[in-house]
């Protein structure tokens, strides 16, 4: 596919073929530096995100199979984590255990959290 391009500070016009996968690889960074990072959650926001998006059950089912294999020590620790916590961060272990046990996609997981962001 041919791409016509101006430079914005010289004016001078160019051209030039990409490939399917070169455009794939430009919309990609551009979708990725347009898109603005995760903000953590404080925990009202993230259990009512879980809560109005119908995750919550499976949150809770997820977190429960996530404990079961870990060691006595380490399933207190992660339950005080989860109930103790001021903020849940989205680069998280835990939360990314979770999110890896609930089965979400990255774009179904970034959906939930910029919802949890939007409440207030």
């Amino acid at each position: 596919m041919t791409i016509r391009a101006i430079d914005v500070i010289t004016g001078r016009e160019t051209t030039r073929n990409y490939t399917v996968a070169e455009l794939a690889a430009i919309a990609a960074a551009e979708i990725i530096a347009n898109d603005p990072p995760l903000r953590s959650l404080e925990p009202y926001q993230f259990f009512a995100a879980l809560e109005i998006t119908g995750q919550k059950a499976s949150f809770d089912s997820a977190f429960v199979s996530l404990l079961a294999g870990l060691s006595v020590n380490a399933q207190i620790v992660a339950k005080a984590k989860v109930k103790y916590t001021k903020s849940f961060r989205a680069d998280n272990d835990l939360v990314l255990a979770v999110k890896a046990e609930m089965g979400l996609t990255d774009a179904a997981f970034k959906a939930l959290w910029r919802i949890g962001e939007g409440i207030v």
